[in-house]
C-alpha cells in the first residue's frame, strides 16, 4: 500500500495549486480547469493534456522556495466544467481548513458542509476523488474517510501497549466495526502470539482462527454473530454488506496473508452476489492506486453456488417456490461474468454459471431458512465447510 502523505505536505501542495490558478485568472482573464492537470514528486503539478498545450503556462513565481506547478493547464471551460471546477476548489478548501485545524472527517459530512451546492452525495465523493487526483494523494490524506460499512467478529484479539481488544466478545450484535485504519500505514502488524518484544504503538493481533468467512449480506452476517457461529467453528467472520468499501477489503487482504489460512466468501446465489465475491479477489471499480494491493487473490467461493441449490432440491429439502426467475439483468451480468479471466480460467467457475445460466433462476441466502430457521449456521454452513465444498 502506498504511504499516507503528511498533512503539512497537502496543505502545502493546496497552497501552492491555488496560488497559480488565482495568477492566471488574473493574467488574463481565462477560467482554468484541473482536468488535465497531474501532480508528481519530480514535475510538480503538470498538464497531461495535448490539447493544453496551445496555452501559455504562467510563469513561477520568484517567492516560492518551491513550486509545485509545471506546464499549462487551460482550456475552455462548460457549465459542466465550471460546476466541477468549483465543487474542487470547494473540497479543497475544506481539507485546507481541515488539516491546519489537525481534524478528521467523513465524506458524508462534506456532502452535508455544501449540501445548497452538490446535488448529491456521489456528486459530493466525485469531488473528492478529484481532489485526491489532482494532490496525488490518497483520500485519507486529505483527512476525510468513509464513515464504517463492513463489520468483524470472531477468534481475533488486537493489542495495543497496554489494551487488549477480544473480537469475540461483541459491544453489539455486529461485533466490531472496520475501519479508515486499516488502510493507514499505520495498520495492524498481525502476529499470533510468538513472544517477542511489542513495539511500542504498533497493533498487534493474536487469532487461533481456521478460516475467515466473508458475508455479502449484512443480515446473514449478523445471523452469524448472533448465533456465534465463530465459537462453533474456529473462524473470523466479516461483512462489507455488499460491494466492499476499501477498508474492509483492506482488513481481508490483510487478515488472509498473514494468518495464511482459507478465505471463503459466502453470498446469494446470483450473478450480484458473484460480483461481490470477486470484488474481494481482483478488485472493483474504485479508481485508487490501492486498488491492486488489496485483492484477497485466495478467496473461494463457499457458496451458496447454483450445484449447491440444486442438490438442496432434489434432496427435498427446499420447494420450487423459493427459487427466483433471472431476470434480463441478471442474465446480461452472468454474460460478463463469463468474460471475467478468472472465471474464464476456472471449470469450476463456469460450471457453476453455465448451471445458473441453464436452469434459467436464481436464490437468496436468506431462502435456506425455509428449512429452518437455524439451518444456515446450524447444519448447512458448518457441514459445507467441514466437507471442504468450497471451490
Amino acid at each position: 500500500m502506498s504511504a499516507v502523505v503528511s498533512s503539512v505536505a497537502v496543505i502545502e501542495r493546496i497552497e501552492v495549486l491555488v496560488s497559480h490558478l488565482i495568477e492566471s485568472i488574473g493574467s488574463d482573464h481565462a477560467v482554468p480547469t484541473m482536468l488535465a492537470l497531474s501532480f508528481n514528486e519530480e514535475e510538480g503539478f503538470m498538464s497531461s493534456s495535448s490539447q493544453d498545450s496551445e496555452d501559455e503556462a504562467p510563469p513561477r513565481p520568484q517567492s516560492q522556495s518551491r513550486s509545485y506547478y509545471s506546464g499549462p493547464f487551460r482550456k475552455r471551460m462548460t457549465k459542466d466544467g465550471s460546476k466541477s471546477f468549483s465543487s474542487v476548489l470547494l473540497v479543497l478548501d475544506f481539507v485546507h481548513s481541515l488539516l491546519l485545524a489537525g481534524k478528521t472527517t467523513t465524506v458524508r459530512e462534506v456532502y452535508y458542509r455544501y449540501v445548497t451546492h452538490f446535488r448529491n452525495q456521489p456528486e459530493c465523493d466525485t469531488a473528492i476523488f478529484e481532489a485526491a487526483r489532482l494532490l496525488n494523494v490518497e483520500r485519507g490524506s486529505l483527512g476525510i474517510f468513509a464513515s464504517p460499512k463492513g463489520w468483524i467478529c470472531g477468534k481475533l484479539s488486537m493489542t495495543v501497549g497496554s489494551l487488549k481488544s477480544r473480537y469475540d466478545s461483541l459491544p453489539s450484535i455486529q461485533g466490531n466495526p472496520i475501519t479508515s485504519e486499516w488502510l493507514t500505514s499505520s495498520a495492524p502488524t498481525l502476529k499470533r502470539g510468538d513472544g517477542q518484544m511489542l513495539e511500542e504503538g504498533r497493533a498487534y493481533f493474536e487469532s487461533d482462527a481456521r478460516f475467515i468467512i466473508v458475508v455479502e449480506k449484512e443480515g446473514v452476517y449478523m445471523r452469524l454473530s448472533e448465533d456465534r457461529f465463530f465459537d462453533k467453528l474456529d473462524c473470523i467472520v466479516i461483512t462489507g454488506k455488499g460491494i466492499p468499501d476499501l477498508a474492509t477489503r483492506a482488513c481481508v487482504k490483510i487478515l488472509s496473508s498473514e494468518l495464511n489460512i482459507p478465505v471463503l466468501g459466502l453470498c446469494d446465489c446470483n450473478p450480484y452476489g458473484l460480483q461481490v465475491l470477486l470484488t474481494y479477489r481482483k478488485g472493483g471499480t474504485e479508481r485508487s492506486t490501492r486498488d491492486a494491493s488489496l485483492m484477497a487473490s485466495n478467496i473461494q467461493w463457499l457458496g451458496l453456488r447454483p450445484s449447491q441449490a440444486v442438490r438442496l432440491a432434489d434432496d427435498g429439502k427446499l420447494p420450487t417456490s423459493v427459487f427466483q426467475q433471472l431476470t434480463a439483468r441478471d442474465i446480461s451480468k452472468l454474460s460478463s461474468l463469463m468474460k471475467v479471466p478468472y472465471v474464464q480460467g476456472s471449470e469450476a467457475y463456469c460450471d457453476e454459471l453455465e448451471t445458473m445460466l441453464e436452469n434459467g433462476w436464481k436464490m437468496e441466502l436468506e431462502a435456506l431458512s425455509w428449512v429452518g430457521v437455524d439451518y444456515l449456521s446450524e447444519e448447512w454452513l458448518l457441514e459445507t465447510i467441514l466437507n471442504g465444498d468450497y471451490i
